[in-house]
């Protein structure tokens, strides 16, 4: 049992391979603007530090600054 027919496979193709440099080029990096953290804690509480800690490692993955 053929899924496709020859012919259809042979259209498709060159029509996928043309499109795929506009689809590279689209994908932009992530993210695009700047991430901040807001906490409603005061500075030096667990909830800040966390907060923190997390966003240096965001920073260090992202390689930007998240405040």
């Amino acid at each position: 049992m053929k899924i496709m027919p020859e012919s259809v496979l042979r259209a498709l193709l060159p029509m996928l391979l043309a499109a795929w440099p506009a689809v590279l080029h689209a994908q932009q990096s992530f993210p695009l603007k700047p991430v901040r953290f807001v906490t409603g804690a005061t500075p030096g509480t667990t909830p800040d530090i966390l907060a923190r800690l997390i966003g240096a490692k965001m920073s260090e993955a992202w390689g930007q600054n998240p405040w």
